[in-house]
């Protein structure tokens, strides 16, 4: 169900002209798991 959620909000975001989102499979959590690619903002 995360993942219909996740992409609904993607959709949802193209929508408002905003392009550089995804939906991932598995969620954020396996993504780190995974060792994909992170970023992060500066500390403040």
């Amino acid at each position: 169900m995360q993942e219909h959620t996740s992409a609904r909000a993607v959709l949802d975001l193209n929508e408002k002209d905003i392009h550089n989102a995804a939906a991932l499979l598995g969620g954020w959590n396996d993504w780190k798991n995974l060792g994909l690619p992170t970023e992060s903002s500066p500390k403040k």
